[in-house]
């Protein structure tokens, strides 16, 4: 899977990760599987409502 972002949000990962002290790689994947779990929870909402 290939992710891009633009250089402001690129930035505000940096600055965020610097903060935390955890490499940018460990947040962004964290971050990707949180906005997949949500899409994937939001299409099973929209087939239970349509249901």
């Amino acid at each position: 899977m290939e992710v891009t972002i633009d250089v402001y949000t690129y930035d505000q990962l940096k600055d965020y990760c610097r903060r935390v002290n955890e490499p940018m790689s460990f947040i962004a994947t964290k971050a990707i599987k949180k906005y997949i779990d949500a899409s994937d929870s939001d299409s099973v909402n929209s087939t239970i409502a349509s249901d």
